[in-house]
């Protein structure tokens, strides 16, 4: 049998399971804000949903994904030195985009100001929750009187904006096909079952499995897709 090899993840967008910054948390619930990165990744294979929400701006609920670079080298460099914790999910980029996701757009406070009423004014609301959900501001240099840093270029980030659902959440489901998955762990031993996942074997299965190891600060192969 041969061994595992670490995927090509160039064209590849991860959703990271661990919840970093504080804004928007009260919009998301208590018992997710409680979970740890594991546990949240045990649920999406349970659940074989990602849960979504408004971010800074509001608009449409949104699922976050970061690139991860050839190699995943820059899933890598979220964990090395931006302490993303190592546990999360990735697509192919070309099949998220075909179900609408899209690189955030990162506004300066000038163009926040000059922006957002236009939006407002314009009378479609739909199309400008759905530009909400891909704005960032982008303020390395804040000034008053809003002197918080608002800076995330680092993190490459794209968004699936979601419907907002009448019941309980509004998520995307993962569509139950052949579509490749590459899952990233913090642990080599960890599988679903562990978490108390139900129903997660046909993701699992399908997905290829790359593990942290902190030693080397690189990612090794756990497994490869079924």
């Amino acid at each position: 049998m041969s061994q595992p090899t670490v995927p090509q993840t160039t064209d590849y967008l991860f959703h990271f399971c661990d919840r970093f910054g504080h804004y928007a948390v009260d919009r998301v619930p208590g018992h997710i804000l409680q979970m740890s990165p594991r546990e949240r990744l045990a649920s999406i294979l349970a659940e074989q949903e990602i849960r979504a929400f408004p971010q800074h701006y509001g608009g449409h609920p949104v699922v976050c994904f970061s690139e991860g670079g050839e190699n995943l080298d820059h899933a890598r460099f979220l964990v090395e030195r931006c302490n993303v914790q190592p546990w999360g999910v990735g697509f192919k980029r070309e099949q998220l985009a075909r179900y609408g996701a899209g690189p955030v757009i990162s506004l300066t406070s000038n163009a926040d100001d000059a922006l957002i009423p236009l939006l407002a004014a314009s009378g479609n609301a739909h199309g400008v929750d759905t530009l909400r959900a891909f704005c960032s501001l982008y303020a390395p240099n804040p000034q008053p009187p809003n002197f918080n840093v608002s800076d995330w270029l680092w993190y490459r980030e794209w968004r699936l904006t979601v419907p907002r659902d009448e019941g309980p959440h509004s998520a995307w489901a993962i569509p139950p096909n052949n579509t490749p998955i590459v899952v990233i762990v913090g642990d080599p031993d960890w599988i679903p079952s562990n978490s108390g996942a139900i129903n997660s074997s046909s993701l699992w299965d399908r997905a290829t499995v790359v593990s942290w190891n902190a030693t080397i600060q690189s990612f090794d192969p756990v497994k490869e897709a079924s």
